[in-house]
């Protein structure tokens, strides 16, 4: 006797979209965990904004590139924030997902997320915790937490982004309720390469976000990733962004300082020559005195 597949014809199609940009090497592994998901009723769109051709030739000889919808943008978007919204544009399903080309869901994923957010129309997403891959290596959860976590305000979310002390679940975890979404007029509009931030936040204006406590994908951080991570304009424009919103001010200054942090390390010249500046200097050691200001110090030192 065969048995029947749990997951049931009448659940309704998603659709998740893999946003990718010159990651040849870590698409297939995406796109391979999304192919396995318990999740049968699954539309799987690779949307490539690549600026050369390697990921479609490389996707073209994928075994099941029958079983995907591939969508190269041409002309390319020039950050990521525009790619989103586009993606946003063309969503025909109630629910969906934009997964990113170097992290991995575990198979389950999609299964889970769903059965949640359908207990209540009133979520607008659902993320979930992830195990940390660093450099190759799993370094622990995402998030520590004992329970799962309904966020309705703002300043909730906008504090456990800026603190760093609460958690928050991983940007490409995300199942969205289209509905409650499409009433985003103008979305990822604010913090550039941050805009994922200022995207949730708003989202809380149409309704909840539900974080899950349990781990339902793998987050890698590569060091390719990390040499010129920080946009210290794009960034400044979501401190700002938050300080229009947020009750308590001081809930910012962790970022502030984070920000001025890493201007300051970034200014460095090609050699990673770190330079001393007297008013960096001082506001690192008022602030942050257990954290960025003796990142600082090391880094001026060349202690690596």
């Amino acid at each position: 006797m065969v048995k029947k597949d749990r997951i049931m014809d009448n659940n309704e199609r998603i659709e998740i979209y893999i946003s990718t940009r010159n990651r040849p090497d870590t698409i297939l592994k995406s796109l391979d965990s999304v192919l396995n998901q318990t999740y049968k009723n699954i539309e799987i769109i690779v949307s490539d904004n690549s600026t050369n051709d390697t990921t479609y030739e490389l996707l073209i000889n994928h075994k099941d590139f029958n079983k995907i919808k591939y969508i190269k943008r041409n002309p390319t978007f020039d950050c990521f924030s525009q790619h989103l919204n586009q993606i946003r544009k063309e969503i025909k399903t109630n629910y969906y997902m934009i997964f990113h080309d170097d992290d991995e869901m575990l198979p389950n994923m999609v299964e889970v997320l769903y059965n949640n957010i359908k207990k209540d129309s009133t979520i607008a997403a659902i993320g979930s915790n992830a195990y940390t891959i660093r450099y190759g290596k799993k370094k622990g959860l995402f998030f520590k937490s004992n329970h799962d976590v309904t966020i309705k305000e703002q300043d909730d979310l906008i504090y456990r982004y800026c603190s760093g002390k609460e958690f928050i679940a991983p940007f490409p975890s995300y199942l969205y309720n289209k509905e409650l979404v499409g009433k985003l007029e103008n979305i990822y509009s604010h913090g550039g390469m941050y805009s994922d931030a200022s995207f949730l936040v708003d989202l809380l204006n149409n309704g909840k976000i539900l974080i899950l406590r349990k781990p339902l994908m793998n987050w890698y951080i590569y060091r390719v990733c990390l040499s010129h991570s920080h946009n210290y304009e794009q960034y400044f424009s979501l401190i700002n962004y938050f300080q229009k919103i947020v009750k308590d001010k001081s809930a910012i200054t962790n970022i502030r300082i984070y920000n001025i942090y890493n201007e300051a390390i970034i200014s460095a010249d090609g050699k990673r020559k770190y330079k001393f500046r007297k008013n960096i200097f001082f506001i690192l050691l008022k602030y942050s005195p257990y954290n960025y200001f003796l990142k600082y110090i090391i880094k001026l030192i060349h202690i690596k």
